[in-house]
């Protein structure tokens, strides 16, 4: 599988954007729902599998 050059700035800035979301989600949402936490993670990680299989060629 190869990435079509014109998604990797895309990928790049969705992969920054899921990371954090997802610090921000383990700092925050664990405490009090740890299945909560598991839940928004998955759904993040499963959009950025979305954007990374868009741009493959």
């Amino acid at each position: 599988m190869t990435i079509h050059k014109e998604g990797t700035a895309t990928i790049s800035l969705v992969a920054l954007v899921v990371g954090l979301l997802n610090i921000a989600n383990f700092s925050y949402l664990y405490p009090i729902s740890a299945i909560a936490a598991w839940a928004v993670f998955i759904v993040l990680l499963g959009f950025f599998l979305f954007i990374v299989s868009f741009f493959r060629s």
